[in-house]
């Protein structure tokens, strides 16, 4: 089944998921990569709930800011991505 990453059960703001693993360690090394360009993420002009950007995970090891778009951050990441868990 193909399940959408938006909406109650993806990464939406408050969702089920997010709210499940909040402050939950799953892996030793957590990492984001998040942009203040996304035009998803931040539609309305923030990418802030609460002073916090929404991609930040509250037990990451590290985050990186990129300048890429919703989708460059999808298309682009691959090898930085795999360099962080290698």
């Amino acid at each position: 089944m193909v399940t959408s990453t938006c909406g109650d059960w993806g990464l939406s703001v408050n969702s089920p998921f997010l709210t499940g693993i909040y402050g939950k360690r799953m892996a030793t090394r957590i990492y984001t990569l998040k942009s203040n360009s996304d035009e998803l993420v931040c539609a309305t002009g923030v990418c802030t709930v609460n002073g916090v950007h929404s991609s930040q995970l509250t037990t990451e090891n590290a985050s990186y800011t990129l300048s890429e778009s919703h989708f460059g951050l999808v298309r682009n990441t691959a090898t930085r991505q795999a360099d962080l868990i290698q």
